[in-house]
C-alpha cells in the first residue's frame, strides 16, 4: 500500500549539470521578466528530467523557449531594465521574486 502511494505521489526531480544550472540561474536573474517565465521553466526542466535525463547545455534553448516562442533573451538585465519602468505594476509576489534574485 505505501509503495502504491508514492509511486502515485512521486517526487519531481530535475538535474542539471553545472554550466546549464549557471546559465539558468543567469537567465532567471537577468532575463526573466516575470515569475510566469520561471515556472514554464520549471515544469519543461520537470518534464524533460522525467526519464532521469541529466539536462545540459545543449537543451537551453529548449528549456527556455527562446527559440519557439520569439523571446528576446539576448539582453542583460532585461528585468532591470523595465523595473523602474513597471515599479507600480508589479505585485507583491513579483517583487519577492525579484527580491531573492537579487534584484532592487
Amino acid at each position: 500500500m505505501e509503495d502504491q502511494e508514492q509511486e502515485e505521489n512521486k517526487m519531481d526531480v530535475i538535474t542539471v549539470d553545472v554550466p546549464l544550472f549557471i546559465r539558468l540561474l543567469e537567465f532567471a536573474r537577468e532575463d526573466a521578466t516575470d515569475d510566469m517565465m520561471l515556472h514554464d521553466v520549471a515544469e519543461k526542466l520537470i518534464e524533460m528530467c522525467a526519464d532521469g535525463d541529466i539536462m545540459q547545455m545543449e537543451q537551453y534553448d529548449e528549456i527556455v523557449g527562446t527559440k519557439a516562442d520569439g523571446a528576446d533573451t539576448s539582453g542583460m538585465n532585461a528585468v532591470e531594465d523595465n523595473m523602474h519602468e513597471k515599479q507600480d505594476e508589479i505585485s507583491e509576489a513579483e517583487l519577492r521574486w525579484y527580491k531573492i534574485a537579487g534584484i532592487k
